[in-house]
């Protein structure tokens, strides 16, 4: 069992340190028999494969193979369905957002975090106003400028 001991240091410290008495354990001495029969007994597969000629053997090879394949199209299957579980997920927070023609919009100027030499970090990051001139199916727009003139990048998907 831990006794503590206190020592004094000094007018406003006190050190607490336990000692505690480390016992050893007996010696324990175990004694292991080896069953012959253990080491006689071999897997049924190994015993299986050397009662087999080549000719099954390689036959046999190829019918695990085929399996293999089998296991493999049943990975990509889940993985597969997987991938769809996760872009359900994403979707349910996602914002759709459509517009129509005549809304006046934004666009980001690509690619993302290039700056301008002239302007350092306040570089823009967003172009515009540009007004939707027509829509397209995918979510596709034409962009006209202001003024009803189309804009250079005419087709933008949003």
């Amino acid at each position: 069992m831990a006794s503590p001991n206190f020592r004094y240091k000094g007018p406003n410290a006190c050190q607490l340190s336990i000692q505690r008495k480390v016992e050893k354990p007996s010696p324990i001495v175990y004694l292991i028999q080896v069953l012959p029969m253990e080491v006689t007994v071999r897997s049924t597969r190994w015993a299986y494969q050397n009662s087999l000629t080549p000719s099954e053997y390689i036959q046999a090879m190829l019918m695990e193979l085929e399996d293999l394949d089998k296991v493999r199209l049943a990975a990509f299957d889940h993985m597969v369905v997987q991938k769809q579980r996760v872009a359900k997920a994403y979707d349910k927070r996602v914002r759709r957002k459509s517009f129509s023609e005549g809304d006046l919009v934004w666009q980001t100027v690509l690619p993302l975090g290039t700056k301008t030499p002239k302007y350092g970090k306040w570089s823009p990051t967003w172009e515009g106003p540009y007004q939707i001139g027509q829509v397209f199916r995918g979510n596709v727009y034409l962009l006209m400028d202001l003024d009803g003139k189309v804009h250079t990048l005419s087709m933008v998907s949003f």
